[in-house]
């Protein structure tokens, strides 16, 4: 009697687990775009629900059009979460949440990247990742030197980073995740990976889990 090798199984288990989450995905989004509003407002009340805040006096129709233009790739949920971590397209530019950010990897260019991806999970975390006194250097037409540093809760930091184009040195995101652990904190940054970037959030354990349950978001801890 043939027999099949154990890891072969699981692989193809892998793969039709894979292909079946597709493919829901897939018509998820292709009811969404049958009916755009039913689904916006479905897939709005239940991060509501599992506890993404809106920023108060957002338009939802800002949200609604830069959502459908995510629905091509995304299912209905991921892309309303995608979407609540950009902001207006429109100044002051809004952020339409404060519960997540959405980042991309390629964006570091110039002085400022970096301490920018503090200020905003400094925003997302409500103050409870404090960083202070935020200095960073990025300049590879120059010295091909890369370093951010701060203080938090007294203690001062200097971190070297990675210089590869425009891409983030993901280790940054890491290293805060090691601070999170040293400071005792609650909560932990989670990610949900979009395209070439991900959606960052800031979550206890049942946050995490509460999302992750009445959502089906693929989170992840950093």
């Amino acid at each position: 009697m043939l027999r099949i090798p154990s890891f072969l199984i699981a692989a193809a288990s892998a793969i039709l687990i894979y292909i079946g989450y597709a493919i829901f995905s897939w018509l998820k989004s292709y009811k969404a775009l049958q009916n755009p509003a039913a689904a916006f407002e479905a897939a709005l009340d239940k991060l509501i629900t599992a506890g993404i805040k809106i920023t108060p006096g957002i338009q939802e129709t800002d949200i609604f059009e830069r959502w459908t233009e995510k629905l091509a790739d995304y299912n209905p949920l991921e892309a309303l979460y995608i979407t609540l971590g950009g902001s207006t397209q429109y100044e002051p530019y809004t952020n339409f949440s404060d519960s997540c950010w959405h980042f991309d990897h390629d964006t570091i260019e110039g002085e400022r990247a970096y301490g920018t991806i503090l200020e905003n999970l400094k925003r997302i975390s409500n103050g409870d990742l404090g960083f202070q006194n935020i200095i960073d250097h990025y300049n590879d037409d120059e010295d091909n030197k890369a370093w951010i540093s701060f203080e938090l809760y007294g203690d001062k930091y200097k971190w070297d980073l990675d210089l590869n184009d425009d891409w983030v040195d993901s280790y940054l995101f890491d290293k805060i995740q090691d601070l999170c652990r040293k400071y005792n904190k609650k909560r932990r940054l989670a990610y949900l990976s979009a395209g070439q970037g991900f959606v960052i959030s800031y979550l206890t354990a049942d946050e995490f889990n509460k999302i992750s349950e009445m959502t089906q978001l693929q989170l992840k801890l950093f």
